[in-house]
Order: structure tokens, then C-alpha cells, then sequence
């Protein structure tokens, strides 16, 4: 392999990452805050109706997040798969 194709390879790996880091991170930091609120919510003792239907939204967001980023990681491994690296010479 010559070194302007390592390097080209190694150009290529991170622009994938990059791209994958771009769709985790905003899903990501949403998912801490949600996290959060979801324990400060089951652990009231004992829950009102509003902090049961709170609980219940703040659930299904946080699925909702998990698959994007499921989603995101399953395009990582796919695009990485594609890549294809520098035949040796």
C-alpha cells in the first residue's frame, strides 16, 4: 500500500465517523436529559396522574431516541463494511 493511499483510507474512516458522530451526538445529549428526568419521575413516591403521563411520554421519547441512534450505528457498520480499503501492492 503506498502512503497516499493509507492515507486516503484513513481520510475516508473519519469522515464515516464523523458523519455517525453528527447523527449520535444531538440524540445522545438528549437521551442524559431524559434519563435523568425519568429517574427524578420514578422515584416520587407516590406518582400523580400528571408524573404517570410525564413518565409514559419521557418513555416513548427516550425509545424514539435509542432507535435513531440504533438506526445511526447500523449505517455506521454498513458504510464501514463499504469502505473499501487500499489494495496491497
Amino acid at each position: 500500500m503506498s502512503d497516499i493511499a493509507v492515507e486516503r483510507y484513513k481520510t475516508g474512516v473519519k469522515r464515516i465517523v464523523d458523519v455517525w458522530r453528527a447523527k449520535v451526538d444531538g440524540p445522545a445529549r438528549k437521551l442524559a436529559k431524559l434519563d435523568d428526568e425519568i429517574a427524578d419521575l420514578q422515584a416520587k413516591k407516590p406518582p400523580g396522574d400528571d408524573d404517570k403521563k410525564r413518565l409514559a411520554e419521557a418513555k416513548k421519547a427516550y425509545l424514539a431516541l435509542r432507535q435513531q441512534i440504533e438506526s445511526a450505528n447500523s449505517e455506521l457498520r454498513t458504510d464501514l463494511m463499504l469502505f473499501e480499503m487500499p489494495a496491497k501492492t
